[in-house]
Formats: C-alpha cells, structure tokens, sequence
C-alpha cells in the first residue's frame, strides 16, 4: 500500500496531494516575478523551457514560507540569486537558516551572486548543468556536497552553444517545426510556460490569419487537455455552420412536418448527439436508424426498441431521448403555432439547457443559439409587412440559412468575453477589439492569407471608393495589387505589433496547415530581420 511501479520494476512512493498554499505567499510569488531582478530575467531566459539538461524550473516558487528564486521539483533543485543586500550580518544569517531548513527537506540549493550571473553566466550554467547532472546519477536524490555554496566552476560545459547569444529584453521569439501539429505542439507548451511565469490567460492571444475548423479544434483541445482557458471569435462565421445551428434547426424541422423538409438520417443523429449531453456518434446513429424515417419524420419511441439494443444505446440516453420525443409530440398538439423565435426559445430553455442536454454546460452552444434567436427575431420583424403566416415564415427563414447568407454581427458576441482566457482568433479580428495584451502569438506568418483580401470584382475596395482616380485610361493593374497588398499587410503588422506589450511569437512550420511549403510575404519579411539582427 503506499506505493506504485514505474517502468523497470522500480517502486515509486505514492504522491500525496499537496497541502495549499496561502493566498499570500501566491500573491507575493506573482509581484516578485513581475518585479524580477536583472539577474533574474537574465538567468531565466536560459534555464526556462527546459534548456539547461533537460531540467525544468520555475521561477519565484513558493515553497513553506519561502519563495525560491529557481526551482525544479523533479531533481528537489533550488537556484538563489543574490545581491549586495545579501552581505550584511542579519540577511547571511537568515540565508543561512534558510538554505538548512530546505536541505533538511531534501532540497539542494545553489547560491549565486548576480554579479557572476550576469557577467560570468557560462561558468554558472556550467555550475547549473553539472548538479543536475550529479542528483540524476546518484543512487538517491540526495544533497550535494556543494549544496548550499556559493561558487563558480570551471572547464565545465558552455550553455548555450557557442555563437548563441541572449539579447536582453528580446521581445521576438520563434519555434521552427517540420509538421503543422509540432508547431500547435510547442505552442501549447509555450502558453503553459507563460502561465506559470505568472503572465494571465487574458494576456496572451492566439493568431491566424484564417481560423479554420481544424486548426480551432486542434488547438482549443490541446489548451482544454492540460487545463488552460481558452475561448475562440469568429464574427464572420455563418451561423448554419455551426454544430449548435445545425441541431436546432433539425429539431425545428421535425417539429414542423408542415414545411415538408425532410433532415437526413445523418442531420438528425448529428442533432441528437448535440442535444443530448454524452452521446456519441455511434449512438446516437444506432439510435437514429431505429426510431427515424425520411419518409414518415416522426421519431418512435425508445420503448419500443429490442431489450439488448436499448442496453447498447443505455437507458440513460434512451430517457433522455424519450424526454425530448415528448416535448416535440407536446408541441405538435398545440393549436396556434408560434414566431419561430419563440419556438427556439421554448426549445432550448424547456429542453436543451437542462441538465442532462447538450447546452447545459455549453456555453459555445448557448451563445450560438441566442445569435440564431435574435435573427430569426429581426428576420420576422423585417417581413412583418409581408403579413406572412409564422409557419411560411420560419420555413423561409431556414431556406436563406441554407443559401449560405451571414446572420447580423451582434455586439454581444464582441463584448461576451470569458474572464481570464486565452483568445484565439483571425488576426484582424484582434485588431477590430482595439486593446492591447501582453503576449501574441502568430501563426502561419508564411500563408499568403495574411495579404491575399478576398476576390471582389463587384465590389471592388478601392475602384469603387471615393478616392479612386477617374482619369482616362486609369485601370486597376497587377501593380496596384501589389501595392495595395503590401500596404494593407503593413497596416496590419503595425497594429498588431502597437496592440503588444512585451512578447511576440512567431510560430513557423516548413509545411503549413494544408500541407504545403509556406513562402508567403510575411515570412520573407520576417526572415530578413532576423538575418540583419544575426550580422
């Protein structure tokens, strides 16, 4: 009892959950890393990231009543930085009492002046590198005999490679991967490492020039996986793209058979997993192909299903199912048939945002489903000249839906923001919310989608502007296009990069998200400043 196996045979104590920790010394560990010494930054920009023998450390580390200036809990590593306020009689004292109470826990410390850290830094990796690498070739992970000294080695290995130097206050840092998810890869482990440097989720964003389907849900999952918060925006997004739209307007088509639309077996196991909260596909198209025919759109009862079908579907979703089949048969019983606005309304607040449904804890889902109320509600006040019936109504509404026509912007959508939460959006999206973070991310800087604006040959910008040249002879060229490419790519950059306030990261892959080679403008832009940044 007690303990666990690892690979090899080798027992491993159990860990015990860690008591918590005061919400002061929390507080003072988060100042103390916004108020870094030089030293500190400096010193950190090598050990972060795992580059020093593949040790990871944290910074400004509260551990009982103490905060360490470098930590790595892994090897029980402890890096102090100290100044000339450290040579006096009472703090020698006090270091001294500390560096024994975390060698009696098993902690080894290193002790460096900032002097040495900053103008002898090889000789302190060195130092760095060489502990670490002593603990992990011990028998046990027990204290150095140089724990707690203060000193310099020498002929010890140089970190970083040599020609690789550190710019102070660099603010432009970029990863180099082969395949497009080693670059969402890195990126996930980036923002885990800013947070833990004590930088807030809401200061850090995440940018494309598209945002695609694939590349939210790739990234937005890897952010969810390892417990970073996170919401996406994308204001041109067509609502009948998404999953939510696409549930409620099934539903709302088996509740109205009178429009004769008839949703496809797939359109309705589809609604189904989003209506119901857990069910999966292949439930919900086992459960589909039972109780669903295009030809007759009524939905059959669970009960009626084989005892050993019902135990694959469970009876849990099958209840819930049978909640939602009687809500519909409720509502094909009523004798006026309301706006279909207020439909929606009944249906997601009657059914699908209690629990046991697929709003109840989607708040996704629920934005999209209040954007899809409010205009199918501005859709019937527009018509309400055509004294059009609600029923004609509703079935007109879903069929310019399905044309593809973009609903309204809603300011709501811009201002509904989750507190403390990595964004990830379109590039100019960022840029329209005018505010400023601390951290951004670009991603495909080499996607011809940074400069590329959409084909417009009716409504064209720039020849059907005010401001364009009518002369004889005046035609819109290549060369216009050019120009006007690359001034619209320098007013984007420039915004972006006034809207920054300490880091950028370029996050740059040899084969994009399609799976071709990038050698787009921005990254050719990029490339030359970091070859005049090297010479």
């Amino acid at each position: 009892m007690g303990e666990r196996f690892r690979k090899g045979g080798v027992q491993e104590p159990e860990r015990l959950p860690k008591p918590p920790l005061p919400k002061a010394l929390k507080a003072r560990a988060r100042e103390l890393r916004k108020d870094a010494t030089e030293a500190e930054e400096f010193l950190w920009e090598f050990l972060r990231r795992k580059q020093i023998n593949n040790a990871r450390f944290r910074r400004q580390h509260p551990y009982k009543g103490y905060i360490l200036d470098f930590y790595c809990d892994e090897l029980k590593l402890a890096i102090e930085l100290d100044g000339s306020g450290h040579l006096e009689e009472e703090q020698i004292c006090h270091d001294e009492e500390r560096t024994k109470t975390l060698n009696e826990d098993g902690i080894q410390v290193l002790r460096f002046w900032n002097n040495d850290a900053l103008n002898n830094t090889e000789n302190v990796l060195g130092v760095i590198w060489e502990a670490i690498e002593n603990t992990r070739n011990a028998p046990s992970l027990g204290l150095s005999p140089e724990g707690g000294e203060k000193g310099v080695a020498s002929n010890t290995q140089i970190l970083p490679p040599p020609g690789e130097e550190f710019r102070k206050g660099a603010v432009l840092h970029y990863a180099d991967a082969h395949f497009y998810p080693e670059l969402l890869d890195w990126l996930t482990e980036e923002i885990a490492t800013l947070l833990e440097e004590g930088i807030e989720p809401s200061e850090i964003v995440v940018l494309a020039p598209y945002l695609s389907d694939a590349l939210r849900f790739s990234l937005m999952h890897r952010l969810e996986v390892r417990g970073i918060p996170v919401r996406s925006h994308r204001p041109s997004r067509s609502l009948r793209d998404e999953p939510a739209t696409q549930s409620l307007l099934t539903l709302a088509a088996l509740a109205h058979p009178q429009w004769g639309i008839r949703p496809s077996e797939f359109d309705v196991a589809y609604a189904l997993m989003q209506a119901i909260e857990g069910l999966d596909l292949i439930r919900a198209n086992l459960l589909t192909k039972i109780v669903y025919r295009a030809r007759g759109p009524e939905l059959s009862p669970f009960d009626g299903i084989k005892p050993d079908v019902q135990e694959r579907i469970t009876y849990v979703f099958g209840g819930r199912y049978a909640e939602l089949r009687n809500w519909i048969l409720a509502y094909h019983e009523q004798a006026d048939i309301p706006p279909f606005d207020h439909f929606l309304r009944k249906l997601f607040g009657e059914i699908l945002s209690q629990p046991g449904f697929g709003f109840h804890r989607d708040l996704d889902s629920a934005r999209v489903a209040a954007s899809l109320i409010e205009s199918v509600k501005k859709f019937r006040w527009a018509m309400a000249s055509a004294d059009t019936d609600a029923l004609t109504l509703g079935r007109e509404y879903i069929e310019m839906l399905s044309e593809g026509v973009i609903a309204a912007q809603y300011l709501g959508a811009w201002k509904m923001e989750e507190e403390n939460a990595v964004l990830v959006a379109p590039a100019y999206t960022f840029l329209m919310q005018n505010r400023a973070v601390a951290v951004q991310f670009w991603l495909n800087p080499g996607s011809d989608g940074w400069v590329e604006r959409l084909f417009q040959p009716l409504t064209h910008p720039y020849v059907l502007s005010r401001s364009w040249d009518n002369a004889e002879g005046h035609y819109w060229t290549d060369a216009d296009e050019v120009a006007a490419t690359k001034e619209t790519l320098a007013r984007l950059t420039t915004g972006l990069l006034r809207r920054c306030k300490e880091r950028l990261y370029l996050g740059l892959s040899e084969l994009g998200e399609s799976g071709f080679e990038q050698r787009g403008v921005l990254l050719k832009a990029f490339q030359r400043v970091l070859q005049d940044s090297r010479e």
